[in-house]
């Protein structure tokens, strides 16, 4: 993770924030398993794929704070623990950390609803924080 002052963290953010778009056109598509180097292919399967709000978030003291998604479903019985976020133009934005909400909380970017998946449940983004202020 870079780190930068509240100022530089918070144009990024903005920055990052208008490439995602509007109109919920940003999506994660959430994996178990290791995550790959940024951008990276890799094989691993596919566990739900969820959407941002119309509006993903505001920024806020240099953080990005992710607003809670619309509701999608688990394709797969897995806990993802990472997401390829996408513009809605499938264009690749960044790779994050995530976890369910009844994991433990060790930094992950982006909260999903859920203590447990199994195909068909219901999945959403509940929060979520982004930031190059150091930690």
């Amino acid at each position: 993770m870079i780190s930068a002052s509240e100022l530089v963290s918070g144009d990024f953010m903005t920055a990052l924030l208008a490439r995602m778009g509007g109109g919920g056109a940003s999506r994660a598509r959430l994996y178990a398993g290791t995550r790959p180097a940024s951008g990276a292919s890799h094989t691993q399967g596919l566990v739900g794929l969820v959407l941002f709000a119309d509006v993903a978030g505001e920024v806020v003291a240099g953080e990005l704070v992710i607003a809670p998604g619309p509701v999608s479903v688990a394709l797969l019985p897995s806990a993802p623990v990472w997401a390829r976020v996408s513009n809605g133009e499938e264009a690749f934005l960044f790779d994050c950390d995530c976890r369910l909400s009844g994991a433990a909380d060790t930094g992950q970017e982006l909260v999903l609803s859920g203590t447990a998946l199994q195909a068909g449940v219901a999945l959403q983004i509940l929060s979520g924080t982004l930031s190059a202020l150091p930690a």
